[in-house]
């Protein structure tokens, strides 16, 4: 009768520690959405949620849904649930597929060797569908994270092999989306890096590389300027004007100047050259961005402080 019990026991405890845990009761992802170099870019955080579950008695089906809070510019619009965002997943013999086309999404009862195609929407400049790319495992264990010891694989990709990446139960792949579609992202052109995690029994988790809070809304308030090139805003805090220094390889002769409050409205735009003032005059004081613009692209943005 013991031994019956052990071997029952056995095999819970073996059973358990084979599952995987990916879409976990209450489980919300963190996805940091920043397109400085592009004159419509956005600025905030996209939140992705499991919405529920559903068992056709064979598969354990996911809904997800993701919202994207911050802001677009130049419109300046803020939450926006995203419509095309509405996803099926199943979970079937603990391994996790998209529920359209059945592709396999992430294994990690998987062993070194293993391989499998993962999704790749749209195509390449000849408008023939993109090759469907895949991943090869190349290592297997595990980590400690908010004190749960969570699944790893290390895995390689087939158009990136000399790196490897990791993949970690729940949390996903931890330099792009939850699950690895192509390049661990699944809409490239909005969605960026991995922030925060949580679910119902896990704390939140943030991604040590990224030291941003979870929920920020810092809309516009990165400053960069291009490589090669060199802005000098002054004076900054300004009064009734503001002079413009612009300079380096390949420098337009002239560039267009977009100033925008914190709400995302246009309060001045005008085309200059380098050594140009701006008249102020008319805007209130405050904080506000100010890019710098060529042929549609931001080529620096800094922050602006009007002050009486």
């Amino acid at each position: 009768m013991k031994k019956a019990l052990l071997l029952t026991l056995l095999v819970f405890i073996t059973k358990f520690y084979q599952a995987q845990n990916w879409c976990a009761p209450g489980a919300e992802w963190h996805y940091r959405v920043y397109m400085p170099f592009y004159i419509n870019y956005q600025d905030g955080y996209m939140k992705v949620s499991v919405t529920g579950t559903v068992n056709n008695g064979s598969n354990l089906i996911y809904n997800l849904s993701g919202t994207f809070y911050g802001e677009l510019y130049p419109q300046g619009s803020g939450t926006t649930t995203l419509n095309y965002f509405n996803i099926a997943l199943y979970e079937q013999n603990q391994v996790v597929y998209i529920y359209y086309p059945m592709d396999t999404l992430v294994n990690l009862n998987a062993s070194i060797g293993d391989k499998w195609r993962i999704t790749r929407f749209g195509s390449n400049p000849s408008g023939l569908p993109c090759i469907r790319p895949y991943l090869t495992v190349v290592d297997t264990g595990h980590v400690l994270i908010n004190g749960q010891h969570l699944k790893r694989i290390s895995v390689i990709h087939s158009n990136n092999p000399s790196s490897s990446f990791d993949i970690i139960e729940k949390i996903g792949c931890l330099y792009g989306f939850m699950y690895p579609y192509y390049s661990c992202e699944l809409h490239g052109w909005s969605l960026g890096n991995f922030v925060c995690y949580s679910d119902n029994n896990f704390p939140l988790y943030q991604n040590p590389g990224y030291n941003l809070p979870c929920n920020f809304t810092t809309v516009g308030k990165e400053e960069f300027t291009l490589e090669g090139l060199e802005l000098n805003v002054f004076p900054n805090p300004a009064l009734n004007m503001v002079k413009i220094e612009f300079s380096g390889e390949n420098t337009p002769e002239q560039f267009q100047v977009q100033v925008y409050d914190m709400l995302g409205k246009k309060v001045l735009s005008g085309t200059y050259s380098s050594g140009s003032s701006l008249d102020l005059a008319d805007i209130k004081e405050g904080l506000y961005t100010l890019n710098l613009v060529s042929d549609g692209q931001v080529l620096a943005r800094r922050k602006l402080l009007i002050a009486d």
